[in-house]
């Protein structure tokens, strides 16, 4: 067995990279979180998600923030995973969670899971992709420089919120704590 660590090239996934070898696990493992029952939960969990995947998907796009891996499409599942999201970051915005919910519900077979599998196409493969979206426009209106965008997601990672206005105005208050800032 090897060491496993977080996946730095990821703000939102929490993948692992194991140096060493692994074991193969022969049971299945399930995660079920209760508290995603409620969907006013489960939301505000997507929230906080929607923002770190937009400040991410900036920070890459700035190449501010790269892989952990070498991004290629003929390559581990990673390689092949950052090779497409490289491709993702320069399509338009909001069309990419149209293309993404027709990919997961129609081309990965999702409409063959009934409601179920509408609802995570929809909520996970148009719903929040819409979401990040809108908040890398929110992100793109404050006009960060690299320094200020990098101290943003530093601050965005010790806050609850999913609001761009709320880790904004905490990184003002940060950097000039006597401001007289109302949101």
């Amino acid at each position: 067995m090897g060491l496993a660590q977080p996946d730095s090239g990821d703000l939102v996934d929490f993948r692992f990279v194991v140096d060493g070898r692994v074991a193969t696990w022969p049971e299945a493992v399930v995660e079920y979180n209760r508290n995603d029952d409620d969907i006013s939960v489960w939301i505000g969990k997507q929230d906080k998600f929607a923002l770190r995947l937009a400040v991410e998907e900036e920070l890459r796009r700035r190449h501010l923030h790269g892989w952990s891996g070498r991004p290629r499409l003929l390559g581990t599942t990673d390689e092949r995973f950052a090779w497409l999201r490289d491709r993702w970051l320069w399509m338009p915005l909001f069309v990419r969670p149209v293309i993404y919910f027709l990919y997961r519900y129609v081309l990965a077979l999702g409409f063959l899971d009934g409601r179920a599998g509408f609802l995570y196409a929809a909520l996970q493969g148009f719903w929040l992709r819409l979401i990040v979206d809108w908040k890398t426009v929110e992100l793109r209106k404050l006009e960060l420089s690299d320094g200020e965008l990098t101290a943003f997601s530093r601050e965005m990672m010790t806050t609850r919120s999913g609001s761009v206005t709320a880790v904004g105005l905490a990184q003002v208050r940060i950097k000039n704590p006597t401001a007289d800032i109302h949101p």
